[in-house]
């Protein structure tokens, strides 16, 4: 397990020629809750199966246990990243991204969260670390307002609160050390009690150094909500909207209200021109109810005046909504065609995830893969 972190260390160091390289920084710094318990160091989708699981194991266990250090291990430079990593899903992969960690500081864009001390960890090839995550994530509760076509969480049958309540108890240990913490991941944190009367009750006076990343759906947070939670310290607001038209919206996310949601959208970006939200971020999840509205996504963005509007490919075949990949062609070729406005290249328009659509050409093998899909389902 310690070979590649071992070759790593004895590397020489600070050569511009020949930097030392780690594949990602994540499992160093981050940990993620997700549903049923599962721990893993980033975000569920881009990870192989999990470190750990908090339905038997508390959180400062799984963090210096032996598969999450196995899991540093792989990150370094000859390590088997590949048997954790998931190359169709993670950005970092599928963009061949790697950290040149002699070249880097706690303020270098994309590595925030992070310490000086996290970082000498790293460079001296440690794969245990002395202090605990300096990002936690919590994705593991499916309570939300809404019912959404694309979204696994309402067939998730356990409602009780018992996974979160365990995931906070783990979170208030390592406040001495957390830099941010992130709520929630699939359901809506102002719906969650649990979640919400952590956030409304947060000493932000003893722990000056612990902001916050607020996934949401902006339905809830409007004036009054934000009276609740003015005392925290918000580094990231993402909402997720999904689409540019009431039409779309009310599609996709059954039971949303877009008319209360423009106007909260116009209150939080008020807030995040006044200083109060640090980055304000809009994102789209796209599928093939909404593709052809992501230059309208992007103007709603600019509008707004958003840090960043961002876009994803559908991840799992919910409602089938998936046309990445069944390769639905005609709506892929339109994906492409929106990717290619000239809106899509401007400061603040984020499509990193879908860079590899943009100059998108089917091939044989696509074809195939649309026809199959095509046949099952009729079918079915």
């Amino acid at each position: 397990m310690e070979e590649a972190a071992a070759q790593f260390a004895s590397l020489p160091r600070n050569n511009p020629q020949k930097p030392r390289r780690v594949r990602c920084l994540n499992p160093f710094r981050w940990l993620e809750v997700n549903e049923g318990g599962d721990v893993t160091p980033c975000c569920g989708s881009w990870f192989k199966g999990n470190l750990g699981s908090l339905k038997n194991q508390t959180l400062e266990e799984i963090w210096n246990g032996e598969r999450f250090r196995a899991a540093r291990a792989a990150m370094f430079d000859g390590g088997d990243w590949e048997q954790f990593c998931n190359a169709q899903t993670c950005p970092q992969i599928y963009n061949d991204t790697w950290v040149n960690v002699d070249f880097i500081s706690p303020q270098s864009p994309d590595i925030v969260p992070i310490t000086a001390e996290m970082l000498d960890e790293v460079r001296n090839g440690h794969t245990a670390m002395r202090g605990g995550p300096v990002q936690i994530g919590l994705s593991c509760d499916p309570r939300c307002n809404l019912r959404c076509i694309m979204c696994s969480a309402p067939a998730v049958k356990d409602r009780s609160g018992a996974l979160i309540k365990r995931a906070l108890d783990g979170v208030r240990q390592f406040l001495p050390s957390v830099r941010r913490i992130k709520l929630l991941g699939d359901g809506e944190v102002f719906v969650v009690p649990e979640a919400r009367d952590f956030l409304f009750q947060f000493d932000s006076k003893k722990y000056p150094h612990v902001e916050f990343l607020i996934h949401t759906n902006g339905l809830l947070l409007n004036e009054a909500m934000w009276a609740k939670i003015a005392h925290i310290k918000i580094d990231w607001l993402v909402v997720s909207i999904d689409a540019a038209t009431k039409e779309t919206y009310e599609k996709i996310r059954i039971g949303g209200d877009w008319d209360a949601l423009l106007r909260n959208l116009d209150f939080m970006a008020q807030k995040y021109s006044e200083g109060h939200i640090r980055n304000f971020h809009l994102s789209m999840t796209v599928m093939k109810t909404n593709h052809r509205e992501m230059g309208s996504f992007a103007e709603m963005g600019r509008r707004l005046g958003a840090t960043s509007t961002y876009f994803f490919p559908i991840i799992g075949d919910y409602g089938g909504e998936q046309i990445f990949d069944n390769r639905d062609i005609p709506a892929l070729r339109r994906v492409a065609e929106q990717l290619r406005l000239p809106i899509m290249s401007e400061a603040g328009i984020d499509i990193n995830a879908l860079e590899r659509w943009r100059n998108w050409q089917p091939t044989f093998s696509d074809y195939m893969r649309c026809f199959r899909n095509l046949f099952k389902r009729r079918r079915t």
